[in-house]
């Protein structure tokens, strides 16, 4: 597809991509559904497309974006909607991708509700990403700013922050992950703020010693294993932290 817009249409059974988006354009959908083909949305090429109220699952990948330029593409933007089920990931990015996600949701993704890597860009608010393996995996340079959203209830990590990746998180959750509610490791940094990280059956947040990791006005409790692991030799702020008091005990011994 190369422009225009698409409304209330249904594509599906095909073992190829539902709906491919290309040729330097911006194309609209709105309440489209893509179902058991490979990619449900695949995007490549200088386009910027938007999706509203869209849903695509049981394929390989709900949403995918491909873009092999040495700048960030035009920004493709989803509102609300589903991405749910597929056998690999609900949204996938990679190489300089860019991507703003309001209102939506990722649920049941056999690897990650949401994947990142190759220099993507992503803002993401008041969305949901929950009983995925992992709810998000950001890596290789990555950066994200993620606001009022849920990596809950997955079946690994809640996020995980790998390889040089950035994320900045604000007044979200990350609890009862069958895992880690958030790791940060490889050289990859996270500024985590007013957020709730309780209830996982692994650490709240585990960081190696490579991260750098700043953890300000949140939650961090209720954790099966340890509240915070922190093995970082780079810098590590912690500031106004809601915990356990054993927790804030081992802090005081790492002083």
């Amino acid at each position: 597809m190369s422009g225009g817009k698409a409304t209330n249409v249904e594509i599906f059974d095909s073992a190829a991509t539902g709906v491919s988006i290309n040729d330097k354009t911006s194309p609209e959908f709105e309440r489209v559904r893509v179902h058991n083909v490979k990619t449900g949305f695949l995007s490549s090429e200088k386009n910027s497309a938007k999706l509203k109220n869209c849903e695509s699952f049981k394929n390989e990948n709900g949403f995918s974006i491909f873009w092999d330029g040495k700048k960030h593409s035009p920004k493709n933007q989803i509102s609300g909607g589903f991405f749910n089920e597929n056998s690999a990931n609900g949204i996938a990015l990679y190489d300089f991708a860019k991507i703003s996600i309001i209102g939506a949701s990722a649920k049941g993704n056999g690897k990650n509700g949401i994947y990142a890597e190759s220099n993507t860009n992503l803002e993401i608010s008041s969305s949901t990403f929950t009983e995925n393996a992992n709810g998000a995996y950001f890596s290789g340079k990555s950066s994200a700013k993620i606001s009022k959203s849920a990596f809950d209830s997955n079946g690994e990590i809640g996020l995980i922050v790998d390889s040089n990746a950035n994320v900045n998180a604000d007044k979200s959750s990350f609890c009862k992950n069958a895992d880690s509610g958030i790791a940060v490791v490889n050289s990859a940094s996270m500024e985590i703020s007013e957020c709730n990280v309780s209830k996982n059956k692994g650490y709240g947040v585990f960081t190696d010693e490579n991260a750098q990791f700043s953890l300000l006005s949140s939650s961090v409790k209720g954790n099966r294993v340890s509240n915070l692991e922190l093995s970082s030799k780079k810098s590590a702020k912690i500031t106004n932290l809601k915990t356990s008091l054993w927790t804030r005990f081992l802090m005081w011994l790492n002083e």
